[in-house]
């Protein structure tokens, strides 16, 4: 699967090393690196035992941080001023029947072609830092079957295209087909400027952040949409403790409406802040256990208006939509396990947590397990995920999953989910066998996602028949390469499978209805750039 992850080479970074129970200096500099969109490519990471035991619970597109490299006792000092070149990414995508767009990014890959290209420069002059990576990205955009949005709603400000299921108290900017002609944007994509004083960086980014623990995917913060534009302070490395090992961030940004929502030009715009903390205990390798909370309000000024206050006051009371989550990741050099759970708007105060713990809660869950023979690596992945807490007190319809109540567009940006790709009402089953060496890697996986089932409660007869189920399998792999005297890491992805009554067309127990399957298949190429094997990037060997 595609995603966003971070990697830099920072000298004398000390995270890494201590996760692995390795001595480390103090920093001394940093390189930036802008990271590879293709989280296949992560997978030729993991491979390495210090990699793969070091807790990585946040990961940014553009970072040049101390939690990020286990090279940094032995790399020279990074040079006064140093100019690199972020060499070209390419994602390509091939998909019929019903579009599968997850963790791509700004990409948007409908159905036929779709394609986004990334390049640019980084600098780094002492404490400056600065990577221009803007990405362009195209699709064919071919037409499918769907439903226009007052085929259910009945709603008349909406797009032909707006998502049919979700308005009202259940508002959410999920077009069901962006366009209906071929698609063609531009943005500075990967994008970030910052300045680090005393283990902080202030800043400002358009890149994608990801936050928590999951390898595939985040429930508040995730690799499926463009990333915020926004102004952000945050650690550059850890802050050691006598409890622990403590990092953080706090951004502040502007989420903006699809074309294909409403016709309202007053609400286009939104505030997001969020802010998240992660400790580490002292003497427990591996551990990381993090919080963090998200706050949207609507825009009315050209600036972003919500403040660091509304990160501690309730939804209620300030008239925003938030979002709460806890997680925690736990990795040894053979074995990694986490967990996230998030709620929309938390109930105030313990005595809410406590009578309904399983109320309106989303989560995720996996172990990946790595098994060395020799110089081959085979990791074990299996992972759950649910955003469809159900129906807990019958007189009291639960809130939908990333859906606003203040803020008619949710948890969106431009049309496409911040937080976990299966979106609002879903649940999905995955397990992935991969073999990997130094050179290449290949694997396989399957996996099950019910679509939207909070929606069906609330459709004519609902019944057991009618769920909207994905269920498919796929094999993919990858080789590290020269293109062009640069490392290269080129992946491919082929996966097949159907989408079970898709829109929750099904005949049973419905005269004059029709059951409608939908074959999915989608082809998948990337050529992510491999830091490891550029010379100008390239850090030394570690003594074996």
């Amino acid at each position: 699967m595609l995603g966003i992850v971070c990697l830099a080479l920072c000298p004398g970074s000390t995270a890494w090393a201590q996760a692995a129970g390795a001595s480390a200096q103090a920093p001394r500099g940093c390189a930036t690196i802008v990271a590879p969109f293709d989280a296949s490519a992560w997978l030729t990471e993991r491979m390495d035992s210090l990699r793969f035991a070091a807790p990585l619970a946040s990961r940014d597109a553009v970072q040049c941080t101390a939690i990020a490299s286990d090279h940094s006792a032995k790399a020279p000092p990074a040079p006064r001023i140093a100019l690199r070149a972020v060499w070209p990414s390419l994602m390509l995508s091939v998909a019929d029947g019903i579009p599968d767009s997850r963790a791509d990014g700004a990409l948007w890959a409908g159905r036929g072609l779709s394609a986004l290209v990334r390049g640019g420069v980084t600098v780094d002059a002492g404490a400056l830092h600065l990577a221009f990576a803007p990405e362009v990205w195209a699709a064919h955009n071919r037409p499918y079957d769907l439903l226009a949005s007052d085929a259910i709603s009945g709603t008349g400000n909406r797009s032909p295209l707006a998502s049919p299921f979700y308005y009202g108290a259940h508002s959410l900017d999920l077009p069901s087909r962006l366009g209906v002609s071929p698609l063609a944007t531009a943005s500075l994509g990967q994008s970030a400027l910052w300045l680090t004083l005393h283990g902080v960086d202030i800043g400002a980014a358009t890149s994608n952040v990801w936050w928590g623990p999951g390898l595939r995917d985040g429930l508040l913060l995730g690799p499926g949409a463009a990333g915020i534009p926004r102004a952000f302070v945050r650690t550059s490395r850890p802050v050691e403790t006598r409890v622990g090992r403590w990092q953080g961030e706090w951004f502040i940004g502007t989420l903006t409406e699809s074309r294909w929502f409403d016709t309202d030009p007053t609400n286009d715009r939104r505030t997001v802040s969020a802010a998240r903390v992660e400790w580490s205990p002292p003497h427990i390798n591996g551990l990381v256990v993090g919080v963090y909370r998200a706050v949207q309000r609507p825009q009315q000024a050209k600036y972003p208006t919500a403040g660091f206050s509304d990160l501690f006051r309730s939804a209620t009371v300030t008239h925003t939509d938030q979002l709460a989550g806890l997680f925690a990741s736990y990795a040894t050099p053979t074995l990694r396990a986490y967990a996230e759970i998030v709620t929309p708007n938390p109930p105030a105060g313990i005595r809410a947590l406590l009578s309904a713990p399983g109320d309106t809660r989303g989560y995720q869950f996996g172990v990946e397990r790595r098994i060395a023979r020799g110089p081959v690596v085979w990791l074990l992945h299996a992972d759950l995920a649910n955003t469809d807490p159900g129906i807990s007190i019958r007189d009291r319809p639960p809130h939908d999953f990333y859906t606003g109540s203040n803020t008619p567009q949710g948890w969106t940006q431009r049309g496409q989910l911040l937080g976990a790709g299966i979106g609002p009402g879903g649940t999905s089953q995955w397990l992935s066998v991969d073999r990997l060496s130094a050179r290449y890697r290949v694997g396989g996986y399957v996996e099950r996602v019910r679509w939207n089932n909070e929606v069906l409660t609330r459709l004519y007869l609902p019944t057991i028949f009618r769920h909207d189920v994905t269920v498919r399998g796929g094999v993919r792999g990858g080789v590290r390469a020269t293109l062009g005297g640069h490392g290269y890491d080129i992946g491919a992805e082929l996966s097949i499978g159907t989408r079970l009554n898709y829109l929750f067309q099904n005949t049973t127990w419905i005269r004059d209805y029709r059951t409608v399957d939908v074959p999915v298949s989608q082809f998948r190429i990337t050529l992510s750039p491999d830091a490891r094997r550029s010379d100008a990037r390239r850090p030394p060997e570690r003594a074996r």
